[in-house]
């Protein structure tokens, strides 16, 4: 039997998702989680999500995503399969539910986003062979469990996601970790600091890692100053990397 509070933590988040904008094709849907929580365990050695994962012909899905994805429930709305021209099924947040993310962390909701963002305009067959070339697909049998240690990539493994745009290194678990604590390092550090905290961060990756992470942390400094001109506490959040 699912519990309670892990069904709503993933409902919320699917209907995040769907509010987003991704309204179509439920293997993408589902995705998400998945991409979200392997990136976070390689950065953190911990899930996003609190679901569990089984395979399926078209790479991992998470146990209550699935569920939550096969008929319409008290968070999301499911469509049926369209015709053959396009047979994707169709997703909207059920009118009467409101969507609420805030038992995530800043950094949780970034890797979330950011998921969301890479897989949207992906082709739903690229996204499922992309973990078809997974040892944590590779190595188990349809339909059974597969272990959150499996989810640790090798050398191999990174560099082969990383040609599909997802860096997993220690840029973006610094990156993670200095946007998730902007407020500290505004209280402990003088801004002058901070300003080095950043150059610091710029000699260490090149510049075609940084993509949208260069307008965050630009936003964040510009933000911060502001707070220091005007002397107003300085409680910002960053909403994306």
């Amino acid at each position: 039997m699912i519990n309670q509070d892990d069904e709503r933590k993933i409902g919320n988040t699917l209907a995040h998702i769907v509010d987003s904008g991704l309204e179509k094709g439920r293997t993408k849907l589902v995705k998400v989680p998945v991409f979200a929580d392997l990136v976070s365990y390689n950065l953190f050695g911990e899930f996003v999500t609190c679901d569990t994962y089984i395979k399926q012909d078209h790479g991992p899905m998470g146990d209550i995503a699935g569920e939550l994805t096969r008929k319409s429930n008290k968070y999301l709305i499911v469509g049926e399969k369209g015709d053959d021209d396009d047979r994707r099924r169709p997703f909207a947040v059920n009118n009467d539910f409101t969507v609420d993310i805030s038992f995530y962390s800043e950094t949780q909701k970034i890797l979330i986003d950011a998921s969301y963002r890479w897989i949207s305009p992906q082709k739903t067959t690229e996204v499922s062979n992309i973990t078809h070339e997974f040892n944590l697909w590779k190595n188990y049998s349809l339909l059974s469990p597969i272990p959150k240690e499996a989810f640790r990539l090798n050398k191999e493994e990174i560099e082969y996601i990383g040609t599909k745009g997802i860096i997993i290194s220690d840029f973006g678990k610094d990156c993670c970790s200095v946007s998730k604590n902007l407020p500290i390092y505004y209280e402990s550090l003088d801004k002058n600091d901070l300003d080095q905290t950043f150059r610091d961060l710029s000699r260490k990756f090149p510049d075609d890692l940084w993509d949208e992470h260069l307008d965050c942390f630009l936003a964040a400094l510009d933000a911060m100053r502001e707070c220091a001109r005007t002397e107003k506490p300085c409680g910002m959040s960053i909403s994306r990397m």
